[in-house]
């Protein structure tokens, strides 16, 4: 085991010396701070402020709570103005770094992939030809393509753009003149794609989705319908690690067919042993895979809190875990960071898994009840089994006991992030006592 640590640790190393992992890293770092107001705005505004949330319906804030609604539009614009353009946040600065990176423009870079993405995702040809602003990728689910957008484009800017230290004293004209090369070669191949994309046209990205929802309806009918949820589980940590949305969500468990033949079934029997779907993303993955949002995360910060050595990486967590605890955990996406860490993978891939295993053989065997009842929006994930089945204690003991069996997961690989920032630290250090103890040249 200490030999796989001690490989893990190396490559890690390695990989921080990645030009994409170095921009990675720096953006994530801006990023942050917006993220966690973002993350509490959210809590708020969905726990707290909303009436069929989990704090609005146990505190009924409606009832006690003067203009609360004008308080729920305040903090969603909260929200809207850092999460929602995290994704744009993303673009401008990754394209700045990486230009940086390469001791180039990074203004202009910055400003261009901003630019860009805006091209590529947010806007869209009306029936009338009329270029429009849309709302699309206006969310976190776009990260990976604010990060990717901005990545091309400063590397657009290394090769064709100049070099900074000819720049420094050159008058304004003449810097901005000297990055046209690379502003236009990113707005050609901006105008490609929009093309290509303009071509293929809405009709078959509806087929697609349409397609794709169709085999995810597939996969959780039927007698196999455990083993498609697992499979779903494990697409959806994946997608959700690289900053893309899952086929599993939220919406879908509580719109499905499976989910009001449940319910229905329930309000007319009182042995829900034997309701017609036992095995859904709503009796499985969202009763007991989401401990904390995407990767059972709140076991992470429990990780961290029990064997993390760093004060910096014990603040983060610190700060991430009221908005974990309420299944928003993108502070800890971001600020670990989860998203793109190869380290995290596995952890943040198998707890969902393990937990969706062990709920549906435990429901396979009778020992717990599947969850029925809609539960209010961001109630904590140990209790979202029991609250959906009413109250049935082995539920949450069940949910206790997958907490701490994640945790245990999570700790091998807390330790060896620790082990990479104390190997990174050292190299720093001694990289800069070298320049100080370099020898003056005249």
């Amino acid at each position: 085991m200490s030999q796989v640590m001690t490989w893990l640790t190396q490559r890690m190393l390695d990989l921080q010396k990645r030009s994409f992992y170095v921009v990675l890293r720096q953006t994530m770092i801006v990023l942050f701070p917006f993220a966690l107001v973002g993350s509490f705005a959210r809590v708020l505004r969905m726990a707290l402020l909303d009436p069929q949330g989990f704090g609005g319906t146990i505190l009924q804030v409606t009832k006690w709570l003067p203009h609360y609604q004008g308080l729920h539009t305040l903090v969603g614009s909260f929200e809207s103005l850092t999460l929602g353009i995290i994704a744009v946040l993303a673009a401008y600065h990754a394209a700045s770094e990486t230009a940086a990176l390469y001791k180039q423009d990074k203004q202009i870079a910055g400003t261009t992939g901003l630019l860009t993405y805006a091209l590529l995702f947010l806007t869209q040809v009306s029936a009338t030809g009329q270029l429009s602003i849309t709302s699309g990728a206006f969310h976190m689910q776009s990260l990976l393509y604010g990060l990717g957008v901005g990545y091309v484009v400063g590397q657009i800017f290394r090769w064709w753009g100049r070099h900074l230290s000819v720049l420094t004293d050159e008058a304004i004209i003449a810097r901005s003149f000297s990055a046209l090369p690379a502003i236009g070669t990113c707005f050609v191949l901006c105008a490609l794609i929009m093309t290509g994309m303009w071509l293929w046209g809405g009709a078959g990205k509806a087929q697609l989705v349409s397609l794709i929802l169709g085999w995810e309806q597939h996969l959780v009918t039927g007698h196999w319908a455990w083993l498609g949820v697992i499979v779903l589980t494990l697409l959806t940590s994946l997608c959700q690690i690289i900053g893309l949305t899952g086929p599993l969500t939220m919406s879908n468990a509580l719109s499905g067919s499976a989910f009001y033949e449940n319910l229905a079934y329930a309000l007319h029997h009182s042995n829900l042993q034997h309701v017609p779907n036992r095995f859904t993303d709503y009796t499985l993955y969202q009763s007991f895979g989401r401990f904390g949002g995407p990767g059972a995360t709140l076991a992470l910060i429990i990780a961290i809190v029990l064997v993390s050595r760093h004060r910096s990486t014990n603040m983060l967590a610190a700060w991430a875990t009221i908005p974990t605890l309420f299944e928003v955990g993108l502070p800890l996406m971001i600020g670990i960071p989860l998203f793109l860490n190869p380290l995290y993978v596995i952890p943040f891939v198998v707890a969902p898994v393990v937990n969706v295993v062990v709920a549906a053989l435990l429901i396979q065997m009778g020992a717990i009840i599947p969850a029925v009842y809609p539960v209010p929006m961001g109630t904590p994930g140990p209790l979202m089994a029991y609250l959906g089945t009413n109250g049935h204690w082995l539920c949450l003991m069940v949910g206790v006991l997958l907490l701490v069996l994640d945790v245990l997961i999570y700790f091998p690989f807390v330790r060896i992030a620790d082990d990479v920032q104390e190997q990174l630290l050292i190299a720093k250090v001694t990289a800069e006592g070298g320049r100080r103890d370099a020898p003056k040249t005249n």
